[in-house]
């Protein structure tokens, strides 16, 4: 029998209805995937906003790391900043504190200790701060016997630099984690370079032979004038963290 017309109209309908379906869901499904690629798009560009955000950031922070102690500055009349940095590895100085004074009967005595910068462009550096310090200590026994009387040491090893006379001894101090070197002088003084940090120094290299020895060599030629300056109390810079001038004026 032949399709009446009611039922020809309601396939047609339905096809209608179904083409409709078909477009709205597209349509929807289309709609989504615009949506998701703004998201996207939105997340990336965000994502790159803050990447630049905190790359300008560590930059300014850097460039600041930087203008702690300047390369010119004085170091308690021994160096330059950039001079000690070079030996230090490359490790910004952040804070100098020097003392020096004459003694009644006319012997010299210095302190330099140098703060550093914690968080820093340069490679990892695992001090916290470094101590130059230069007296007269005239003793009758050997330095290492000295050392070792001292308690809470250990790797105490007996040290000799080319064209030095004196006594060397480089240890490890566990009461204050300190890298020291000591070197007494046939006169009597003392000229000692330590690396102060936190725990975590124990477990870094031993720096003797990198550091501490470099430094000692580099200081020697010029510390017994360093200390016989005027006395200095206590000189601090940068003054109120502010980089305005030489700790030794």
């Amino acid at each position: 029998m032949g399709e009446s017309v009611s039922m020809r109209v309601g396939r047609g309908l339905a096809a209608v209805v179904l083409a409709v379906v078909l477009v709205v869901c597209m349509s929807m499904s289309g709609c989504a995937r615009v949506q998701q690629w703004r998201q996207d798009r939105a997340t990336a560009a965000a994502s790159a906003a803050s990447a630049a955000s905190a790359s300008a950031a560590d930059a300014a922070e850097d460039e600041d790391l930087k203008n702690f102690v300047t390369d010119d500055v004085n170091v308690c009349d021994i160096m330059s900043a950039g001079d000690m940095e070079a030996i230090l590895q490359g490790q910004q100085l952040k804070r100098i504190s020097f003392h020096r004074s004459t003694l009644d009967d006319g012997r010299v005595e210095l302190e330099c200790l140098i703060d550093l910068v914690a968080k820093t462009p340069y490679a990892y550096f695992p001090a916290d701060q470094f101590d130059i310090s230069y007296g007269s200590s005239p003793r009758e026994r050997p330095l290492i016997d000295d050392v070792n009387a001292i308690g809470s040491v250990r790797n105490v090893r007996e040290v000799s630099i080319d064209g030095m006379e004196g006594q060397g001894v480089a240890f490890f101090s566990l009461s204050l984690p300190s890298y020291y070197l000591k070197w007494r002088y046939p006169d009597g003084y003392e000229l000692s370079v330590r690396m102060i940090g936190g725990n975590r120094l124990q477990w870094s290299d031993d720096p003797t032979d990198t550091i501490l020895i470099p430094m000692l060599k580099a200081v020697a030629g010029t510390i017994h004038a360093a200390a016989s300056g005027p006395p200095e109390q206590e000189a601090i810079y940068p003054p109120n963290g502010t980089a305005t001038a030489s700790p030794t004026g």
